[in-house]
């Protein structure tokens, strides 16, 4: 697999397709790997796919130091760079559209467009959910902890 580097740190990336670049970060924490292949080969079929591994997962760096949301926004430009594209239909879901959403802030002139999935708008800005949601959802976790132990103990 390909790699780029951002200063220190090394990042490694797949790439597939051809056509325009698409630069793909995804949740938390998580490889390249965590994408559905079925998704990605969808995407490959007219775009140029970019899947980076964040700082400390896959075969990227280890992630030695603290390190921000800009920073991982700043890693993905290194791969472009590395790739020679100048400009990328951005994507993001969960904390990788945090990282998109940074990447549009402090590179605006590397996108083409910007696709956000699931996500927020960083931490500064996180709006807790009311609290009548999270005790819904506190209230279904304990039903599905029910359901498992009942599931456990049948023979």
């Amino acid at each position: 697999m390909p790699n780029a580097r951002n200063g220190s740190v090394v990042v490694n990336y797949d790439l597939r397709g051809a056509g325009p670049a698409a630069l793909l970060f995804n949740h938390t924490s998580s490889s390249n790997l965590s994408w559905s292949e079925r998704f990605l080969e969808s995407l490959a079929e007219e775009l140029t796919v970019v899947t980076p591994d964040y700082r400390g997962t896959g075969l990227s760096s280890p992630a030695a130091d603290e390190f921000s949301l800009a920073d991982l926004a700043a890693d993905g430009i290194a791969v472009l760079d590395a790739e020679g594209i100048e400009k990328a239909l951005v994507i993001g879901t969960s904390m990788g559209g945090a990282v998109a959403q940074e990447l549009a802030l402090n590179f605006p002139e590397r996108l083409s467009s910007l696709v956000l999935l699931g996500t927020f708008a960083g931490i500064k800005h996180f709006v807790p959910p009311d609290p009548s949601v999270i005790e819904l959802l506190n209230e279904a976790l304990k039903l599905e902890s029910k359901v498992e132990r009942w599931r456990h103990s049948l023979p």
